[in-house]
């Protein structure tokens, strides 16, 4: 069937939808096997009526799919090209004990790792190498990242144990949110439900049990003072803090120029020789 809504038929005269009801498992084969594009057979089975309700919904969540793979694939690809120009981090005390924590040996709980500093001094970056760092230990392939910023809520309906070792809370903007989540972010042994609602259709469960939670703060946060002065964010059992004053990333160290050679010269004028060119000998007892 061509693109458009009428098609001619030389070798019929019974148009379809006029001579004959046209089944939509029809429509489903011919879309199937690539002789229907997507919106066209959409237009088809909106005529047949039938069934359109879920043959919209199939479409539309495949439509999801690929537009969530090509964010995904153009992602990876920049990423990948970033990679040669990412430094080495710094190595901090508090990040070395925080990854020591996460040895995969069972814990009552966890501390909640705050990364606090001005922009572009490479929070986020630190955090990501941290929990790759940790998921080598842990022998899993990756982690979530969730951009908080002002939101109350966290969505950690993608939180898969076994695959995640652990979550980044990136750009939160009120430290008291870690105290408002301690019971979730701490990764005591329990079962928490995510989602919740009057029906809880799309309620979901997780545990940061074993997990490593890092949380990222802008010097725009809210209330950054409390990490040092409130009684449980203070507490570095529960919070260990990492307050940035400079990049966390090693800066590349300039090659050093060669030193000039000068050599002297009878009029006081001093000259200079290239490294590597053939001295030159003067004879000051020449009359």
């Amino acid at each position: 069937m061509g693109d458009s809504w009428t098609c001619r038929f030389n070798f019929s005269d019974w148009p379809p939808f006029q001579a004959y009801g046209v089944e939509g498992w029809w429509l489903d084969n011919l879309l199937k096997a690539g002789k229907l594009e997507r919106h066209v057979y959409l237009r088809l089975a909106a005529q047949v009526t039938v069934g359109f309700q879920k043959r919209l919904a199939d479409c539309r969540a495949a439509e999801r799919f690929e537009h969530d793979l090509r964010v995904q694939e153009a992602v990876d690809a920049a990423t990948g090209e970033l990679q040669q120009a990412i430094l080495p981090m710094k190595t901090f005390d508090v990040v070395e004990e925080f990854i020591a924590c996460h040895d995969g040996a069972a814990r009552f709980r966890r501390p909640i790792l705050a990364i606090v500093g001005g922009t572009r001094l490479g929070k986020s970056m630190l955090a990501v190498d941290i929990l790759k760092r940790i998921a080598g230990c842990l022998n899993l392939p990756s982690f979530l990242e969730i951009t908080v910023e002002d939101s109350e809520q966290m969505d950690l309906a993608d939180f898969d144990r076994g695959q995640h070792a652990g979550v980044i809370l990136d750009g939160v903007g009120d430290a008291y949110f870690l105290k408002r989540n301690r019971e979730v972010l701490q990764g005591r042994p329990k079962i928490v439900k995510g989602a919740r609602s009057a029906t809880n259709v799309y309620s979901y469960k997780y545990s940061f049990c074993s997990r490593a939670v890092v949380a990222t703060f802008d010097l725009g946060a809210s209330n950054l003072t409390a990490l040092k002065s409130d009684h449980w964010l203070q507490n570095r059992n529960n919070v260990q803090l990492l307050w940035l004053e400079a990049p966390v990333y090693r800066q590349p160290s300039l090659p050093t120029p060669a030193a000039d050679v000068w050599n002297g010269s009878e009029d006081g004028r001093r000259k200079r020789r290239w490294i590597g060119s053939p001295a030159r000998v003067l004879d000051f007892g020449a009359s």
